[in-house]
């Protein structure tokens, strides 16, 4: 944990988190590219994978996406590393190679550049809280937990709309009356006219 807190103090702050965190004198050593795969249920591991990788500051970053979605506090880190390292030069160019659903879809529209093959399938969808246990189990929460519960809801579906309608040229209550609905599921050919993504490319041959 306390590794993923130096690096995202990094990601915050650029050359001054990495001088106090790590203790350099000397600005990092900068990497021309570099790559990362954001593959599976997106956690917290997802998430130390990704900074780990930005901590060299490459010119460069090729990601990889094939994912169901997963924890949006995960997701939300990685969506503000990549918006800081583009403001700061960085080209994240991100390749959906199977799909992008739920918070990786977030994850692709915080790219520079968002491809994806012809095959693949995005989706979109509000956040949402849910619990999940044996079947008989009963939760209780006080009225306080409620409310911040709602409240966090709020501030990512605030920050997911934010990103999203930007990158798709839409108004953000646009983005929202989309998702009313519920899911909101794109071929790629769909998400190419929807701007959300930039091209369909051909899959990687080996």
């Amino acid at each position: 944990m306390a590794s993923l807190h130096r690096i995202c103090c990094f990601v915050a702050g650029l050359s001054w988190c990495l001088h106090s965190s790590f203790g350099h004198a000397e600005p990092p050593q900068v990497s021309q590219n570099a790559s990362v795969s954001i593959v599976g249920v997106i956690d917290q591991g997802t998430t130390l994978q990704v900074l780990t990788v930005l901590s060299k500051l490459p010119r460069r970053l090729d990601v990889t996406i094939d994912s169901p979605g997963g924890h949006t506090p995960a997701a939300e880190m990685i969506v503000n590393a990549f918006t800081s390292i583009r403001t700061a030069g960085t080209v994240v160019k991100c390749r959906v190679t199977g799909k992008a659903l739920s918070a990786a879809f977030w994850i692709l529209q915080s790219c520079s550049i968002r491809e994806s093959v012809p095959s693949a399938r995005l989706m979109a969808h509000e956040p949402y809280a849910m619990w999940v246990g044996e079947t008989g189990t009963y939760y209780r929460a006080s009225l306080p937990a409620l409310r911040d519960l709602v409240k966090g809801l709020e501030h990512d579906s605030d920050a997911l709309a934010n990103t999203c309608a930007t990158r798709m040229h839409i108004a953000i209550t646009d983005w929202h009356k989309r998702l009313e609905p519920g899911d909101w599921n794109m071929t790629a050919t769909e998400a190419l006219k929807q701007h959300a993504l930039d091209s369909i490319i051909p899959p990687l041959t080996s």
